[in-house]
């Protein structure tokens, strides 16, 4: 839902975020309250901006990618779920209710705040 270099910028149903096996609905619905949590914070005045750090970004993906490597979609196939070097960038690989865990709340340790 975040990009490093771009502030204040969060995405609903960006990469990773289509299901093969549950609601996007549900998917969206957790993006909206992570968001809504980001927005709070930007609202109390503690920050102006917020803006994910690289290198969590980096690993986040480095995990997901792992997971993804055990799944069907990374076959030796063309499909719409990976890009032209292989890399999975339209599905969840992992189980939904951890999506939801894991947007439950921004952490603020992950951002550079100004």
């Amino acid at each position: 839902m975040t990009v490093p270099g771009f502030p204040n910028l969060f995405i609903l149903y960006g990469p990773n975020t289509n299901l093969g096996h549950n609601s996007v609905v549900m998917m969206i619905e957790a993006q909206a309250r992570y968001i809504l949590h980001a927005i709070q914070i930007l609202r109390s005045g503690e920050t102006k901006s917020l803006e994910v750090k690289a290198d969590v970004m980096r690993r986040f993906n480095e995990r997901l990618q792992k997971s993804a490597s055990k799944t069907v979609w990374t076959g030796n196939c063309r499909s719409w779920y990976k890009n032209d070097s292989g890399k999975v960038v339209n599905n969840w690989p992992q189980p939904s209710w951890l999506y939801l865990w894991k947007t439950r709340r921004l952490r603020r340790k992950d951002f550079v705040e100004s």
